[in-house]
């Protein structure tokens, strides 16, 4: 899939699709996670790492949207 290239859901994401539909106030499928770190952090290593996965990991760039009532998919470059 390149970029802007606008792609139909898979099965599973068109399952939550139509339960975000019928449910819009529930949070089901979103997950939090949190990590506590101790000790020094070396945060211009630590930025470099996250803009690193997001860039290099689809997931991260993957976006959603309705387009006249159909969902699709794309990638954000």
């Amino acid at each position: 899939m390149t970029s802007f290239e606008v792609c139909p859901l898979t099965p599973t994401q068109m399952d939550i699709w139509v339960a975000d539909q019928r449910h819009p106030d529930l949070s089901q499928f979103v997950l939090t996670v949190s990590n506590r770190m101790t000790g020094p952090v070396d945060r211009a290593r630590l930025v470099q790492c996250f803009e690193t996965a997001v860039n290099t990991q689809d997931v991260f760039r993957l976006q959603f949207a309705e387009f006249d009532g159909i969902p699709g998919q794309w990638l954000d470059p």
